[in-house]
């Protein structure tokens, strides 16, 4: 075998070792597409499970598209909270855990507050305050039974049942 033959052969057979390594690298490439696909299926269900993913943390804020912070959810003295802020960034509504059970706090415009409900140990009680911050109104339920009671612009008590 002269050297030109064996030049032809070697070169043969590195052009057949190159198509073979194109198509194991092909090959290979497609099993790993497969393996990050099923790997994404497996955790988009295992999110959606209960039991699933578990995300921690102390405070939760939830941005509208533009950026603003539109809700809130987080810990204070007493426990969770979540707030609700309008388009402008004020809180118009808070659920959450007071010193003697949970409230609901509903704000106007102007962050004033206008209408509180709340267990009050066990007992649930309405309150309604005006654009002054003066309590108007209050409803409630106690061991001694229903109540109601209206004030006047200054707070005063002006009728009571029972």
């Amino acid at each position: 075998m002269t050297t030109n033959e064996r030049l032809e052969r070697l070169e043969k057979e590195l052009v057949r070792t190159r198509r073979c390594n194109r198509w194991l690298l092909t090959a290979l490439s497609i099993v790993a597409g497969i393996c990050v696909l099923v790997g994404i299926f497996e955790l988009k269900t295992a999110e959606g499970q209960i039991g699933g993913k578990i995300i921690s943390a102390n405070t939760f804020i939830l941005e509208d598209g533009n950026g603003k912070v539109r809700a809130l959810l987080g810990l204070d003295k007493f426990g969770p909270t979540l707030s609700m802020l309008d388009l402008n960034g004020e809180v118009r509504i808070e659920l959450g855990m007071g010193r003697s059970g949970p409230q609901l706090a509903l704000f106007d415009e102007d962050s004033k507050i206008r209408a509180y409900l709340n267990l009050n140990i066990g007992d649930p009680a309405l309150t309604l305050y005006d654009k002054t911050d003066e309590i108007r109104a209050a409803l409630g339920v106690s061991d001694h039974g229903s109540f109601m009671q209206l004030y006047d612009t200054s707070s005063r008590l002006i009728y009571k049942v029972p």
